[in-house]
């Protein structure tokens, strides 16, 4: 399998991952991610694990861990965003664990390990 993560990259590089990480300290989640916890919270649902593909910054594994889920898996091609949300995490007092350098990294308030696939 082909790995286009130098294009991703340009593409969303850090000016861009930090012009997202200030827009959602300011404003909190938009657009689909505030559909998507909207419509999380009318339900009733309290995830215990979330796997967010293309998580970008990590708005939605933020505010579900904020809100009481257990586990979050955030799964991105750009290796800027992975790192700011890593940071945005630890700023959070959440703790992180890297399971493949660039592409993935697992958050939880109550495990000392990364969930096994």
């Amino acid at each position: 399998m082909t790995c286009h993560c130098e294009a991703t990259d340009r593409h969303f590089g850090a000016e861009r991952a930090e012009s997202d990480l200030v827009a959602y300290r300011r404003r909190g989640p938009t657009g689909t991610a505030r559909r998507l916890l909207r419509l999380v919270r009318e339900l009733g649902i309290q995830p215990e694990t979330l796997l967010d593909v293309g998580a970008g910054i990590g708005v939605l594994h933020h505010e579900l861990l904020a809100g009481g889920a257990g586990t979050a898996v955030h799964v991105d091609a750009a290796g800027s965003y992975i790192r700011t949300a890593q940071a945005e995490a630890g700023r959070r007092g959440i703790s992180t664990g890297c399971a493949s350098c660039t592409v993935i990294f697992w958050l939880s308030h109550r495990r000392s390990h990364p969930p096994t696939f």
